[in-house]
């Protein structure tokens, strides 16, 4: 019964008012649906609405009475939150006079039969009235169930074209309505223009969706087509439906995405679209869709649908799948996006014992880590099955020995660090070579992927630190052999490279004088850098600008010497012993230091100079 959806959103007791977009000018039952907000909870008003054209109103609404014409207003409550919702049933029963602006109008009055709300939308603003002579109806009748045995009355379909706009829509048959067509349960008939249908989605009296029929219908002008029996959620896309492939890609590369699209109804369907959406999580609006129409699918069948997608920056995506009303969702990991778990430190060329690795919690929020997995090396295992979680700050560590015999080697771990022993299960890391590992939750999410190659691996029996957390995983300025010399190694503990804070700007000092007669009165410079590794080129000027000594030339931050300072930070020193490039010692005198680094990431480049005077013992 509805052509015709108006829909009225009154926050304040203001509001518009749109209709979706005609109405078949023949008597055929429509439906309008109204929604009011603001008004006062548990409170009576009256609801009027009608078509005006030229002189008085043309249409007639549905009562307890029966139809009645003219302007009838019907009571109502407000809900206790101040909100009404409800579908109108209406009919046209004169033609408009053509030179007249005719419109739709809802006006809700007040007990005393003032007019709070009075809205309309005009003929001129896009409201029509479908000339059945060349429109067309479509029929048939809905059930309940897929066994199409229990019939849906008195519920809400709505017809929506090749390009998903909602062309028309009824109300289905309840036998208390008299609609001018045989009283058959669930039986529906909606004029709507001669178009191509796609769709018929159907609602309860209550606004909630129920489901959607996927089909496509060819109106025919002045003609009915009657489509049969249908069942609402006939097309469904079951849990678990969406599925990407690999779990993780870098951008620019392609990832299939399959949802499986089934049909629960008995007969079949044809042209069936199905929509893919990809949209970064912290984004609003969808990075980019994907229509796929499929064929046909045959009735109690299901086939996979498959589309190849390319994510074009980092982030944790979310891939929905759609299929009328029914959808689902998956996860794509793309890039150097951290979640809250991420892989900390790595033994991947050991010299006692095996493999492992340690994961840190870089939140303050404990996660659980039951039923997660471990891959490397194109093997996947489970990291544990049972509960164990990984407080915030805190560690876990993957071994391929048992619990005591890796706290004996590795000295003091803190006992509330989970050790997870997999001895004999654990994926080889492939010592010397490049390798990929993953850490996989319980739904099949990659949480977070190091791919490292060969020359990231420090020296046999050392273990790869992460410096920062908080830094992508797969940037190989953010990793580092271990220095700590005891154990090589700081399972369960801070890394011994560890550094979270990196200064917004180049961080450059050296010595204001010095007399370089002993070790301890060189030239000591000392820097902090915006990022984590770098190239340096670090020049010795005399007064008038010549280079007289090169300590650094486009060398690697890993080839200085570091400490860590008491706030996290790397500071990187290197010392100069006032001799020049051919050995020998300099003059007594000013002299310019220079520093250039450039970021391994981004090519990024600070500068600074600063000065100092070299002077000698005169004893």
């Amino acid at each position: 019964m509805c052509n015709a959806l108006i829909l009225l959103s009154f926050l304040t007791q203001t509001g518009g008012l749109s209709v979706i977009p005609s109405a078949p000018a023949d008597s055929t039952p429509f439906v309008v649906k109204i929604e009011i907000a603001g008004l006062e909870p548990n409170t009576a008003y009256d609801c009027g609405v009608w078509v005006y054209g030229k002189p008085a109103s043309i249409s007639q609404v549905w009562t307890e009475d029966g139809w009645k014409g003219g302007y009838r207003y019907v009571p109502f409550t407000s809900n206790c939150n101040g909100r009404y919702l409800s579908y109108k049933k209406l009919r046209i029963v004169k033609l408009p006079d053509p030179t007249y602006d005719y419109y739709i109008k809802c006006t809700i009055k007040d007990f005393t039969g003032n007019k709070l709300i009075e809205h309309k939308i005009k003929h001129s603003e896009g409201f029509n009235l479908i000339d059945m002579d060349e429109g067309g109806y479509i029929e048939g009748i809905i059930y309940r169930d897929s066994s199409l045995s229990t019939p849906l009355e008195n519920t809400i379909l709505f017809v929506r074209d090749s390009d998903r706009n909602a062309m028309g829509g009824y109300v289905s048959e309840d036998n208390m309505v008299e609609e001018g067509y045989g009283n058959t349960p669930g039986y529906f008939r909606i004029g709507l223009p001669s178009t191509t249908v796609i769709s018929i989605f159907i609602e309860d009296n209550s606004g909630n969706p129920l489901g959607q029929v996927i089909g496509e219908w060819e109106v025919p002008a002045g003609l009915a087509i009657n489509i049969g029996d249908i069942f609402p959620s006939n097309i469904v896309i079951p849990a678990g439906g969406i599925r990407v492939s690999p779990p993780s890609v870098f951008p620019g590369e392609s990832v299939k995405i399959t949802a499986t699209v089934q049909n629960t109804g008995q007969q079949s369907f044809y042209s069936i679209p199905v929509k893919f959406s990809m949209r970064e999580r912290e984004q609003a609006v969808n990075e980019d869709s994907i229509i796929i129409v499929v064929d046909s699918i045959q009735g109690t069948s299901s086939v996979d649908v498959t589309a190849v997608w390319s994510p074009s920056g980092d982030g944790n995506y979310i891939i929905k799948g759609e299929v009328g009303l029914a959808e689902e969702f998956a996860r794509l990991r793309v890039g150097d996006s951290l979640y809250e778990i991420v892989v900390n430190e790595i033994m991947c060329y050991p010299d006692l014992l095996g493999d492992w690795l340690e994961v840190t919690n870089r939140t303050d929020t404990p996660v659980d880590i039951k039923e997660w997995k471990l891959e490397s090396s194109d093997d996947i295992v489970f990291i544990t099955r049972k509960t164990c979680i990984i407080e915030g700050k805190g560690f876990a560590v993957v071994c391929d020995s048992k619990e005591n015999e890796f706290r004996a080697l590795y000295g003091y771990i803190p006992p509330g660090v989970p050790i997870i022993s997999l001895s004999g299960k654990f994926p080889d890391f492939r010592g010397t070579s490049k390798d990929t590992i993953r850490i996989i939750d319980a739904n099949g999410f990659v949480i977070d992927e190091v791919r490292y190659d060969k020359d990231w691996i420090p020296d046999k029996g050392v273990s790869m630190e992460r410096i920062s957390p908080d830094i992508a995983s797969n940037i190989k300025s953010n990793w580092g052999g271990c220095v700590e010399t005891q154990y090589r190694a700081t399972p369960g503990r801070q890394n011994s490279i560890f550094a979270n804070y990196t200064p917004k700007n180049l961080e450059f000092t050296c010595s204001d004088v010095f007399c370089p007669t002993s070790d301890d009165k060189m030239c000591f410079v000392e820097y902090r850098l915006p990022f984590q590794k770098a190239h340096i080129r670090l020049y010795v000027y005399d007064r008038v600008g010549r280079p007289v000594k090169k300590i650094l030339d486009g060398d690697p931050t890993g080839s200085a010497s570091y400490s860590v300072d008491e706030n996290g930070n790397i500071v990187w020193t290197h010392i100069w012993n006032g001799r020049g490039d051919d050995g020998d010692m300099l003059p007594m005198g000013v002299y310019i230091v220079f520093l250039e680094a450039q970021s391994e990431e981004t090519n990024e480049i600070v500068r600074g100079k600063r000065t100092t005077t070299l002077i000698k013992d005169m004893r």
